[in-house]
């Protein structure tokens, strides 16, 4: 079959186009050094590269809550500390107390130190971490515990409005509550203590001795299962952030093998499209040569 001039001349330009096209890429790959510059690159490679990079997307956005939830918690669990250690201060003044041998100068003494304790207890009730008032559920922006005359109302986040939790995404569907609010804690630890304190005031020792001290070992006892929680939630996310790192780590690794040029492969590969860029221009020049001798002749 006889091949025509122009049939010729067209494949002698593709030839020449796909060899410039070749080289073109192997030198983008070797100056962007990204194996994958185009989808058309590698239309499989790139869903993989797009897949690998939303999921570390996705793991630095819960690395960011879990940061956030970690402090939240961290503070919580330093506040309940400082309770706990008034808690056990009560405790002693209240053994103190129900002892009748003492004078009631002594007992006016106690109910001071009870009442320093209670203000220290509301005080910390209060505690504000970045500009949010971590025991007041979700209503952050509102001192959750009051004083008047006295008298200590919690007016923040509660389960019964079921508006207490404050919950983040740590995970993927992996909400968690990263507070206590105050009235899990402070609500019943402060009636605890005011019953303490009138009691001492009035000289009541039969009802210190019977009942406020098995009050505030129940209060105890609820400071320590919260902590508790407190403490096993740090623990988990802590425990999270690793594992989220290693994962990390390795879509990293892949994105880099599958985006990433070879540098040693990309150098020989571009010089082989050189090699038939330079083949394909040297034999469509003998083609032309050959075609205007052919019409000379």
């Amino acid at each position: 079959m006889r091949v025509s001039t122009n049939e010729m001349m067209h494949s002698s330009l593709y030839a020449i186009e796909t060899a410039y096209s070749n080289m073109s890429t192997y030198q983008n790959q070797l100056s962007s050094g990204k194996r994958i510059n185009n989808p058309s690159d590698d239309p499989v490679g790139i869903q993989q590269l797009l897949s690998l990079q939303q999921s570390n997307s996705n793991l630095t956005q819960y690395g960011k809550m879990n940061s956030q939830a970690v402090s939240f918690l961290s503070n919580t669990d330093s506040a309940l500390s400082s309770v706990n250690n008034l808690l056990n201060q009560a405790r002693t003044l209240a053994v103190q107390a129900a002892n009748s041998a003492f004078e009631p100068l002594s007992h006016t003494a106690l109910v001071s130190q009870i009442g320093e304790i209670i203000t220290q207890v509301s005080d910390i009730g209060n505690t504000n971490y970045s500009g949010r008032y971590i025991f007041a559920g979700q209503l952050t922006q509102t001192m959750p515990i009051t004083n008047s005359g006295g008298t200590y109302t919690y007016q923040g986040g509660s389960q019964a409005a079921g508006n207490s939790n404050i919950t983040l995404e740590v995970g993927a569907n992996e909400p968690m509550a990263v507070n206590v609010s105050g009235d899990q804690v402070f609500t019943p630890l402060l009636n605890t203590l005011q019953t303490l304190q009138n009691d001492v005031a009035s000289g009541n020792t039969s009802a210190i001795s019977q009942t406020d001290i098995a009050n505030l070992d129940t209060q105890l006892n609820n400071l320590l299962t919260v902590r508790s929680n407190v403490g096993a939630k740090i623990d988990q996310l802590n425990q999270q952030s690793q594992q989220n790192g290693l994962v990390s780590l390795n879509n990293s690794q892949m994105i880099s093998q599958i985006g990433d040029t070879n540098m040693a492969q990309a150098i020989v590969s571009l010089q082989s499209a050189q090699t038939a860029y330079q083949a394909a221009l040297s034999a469509t020049s003998h083609s032309y040569q050959d075609s205007l001798l052919n019409f000379l002749g």
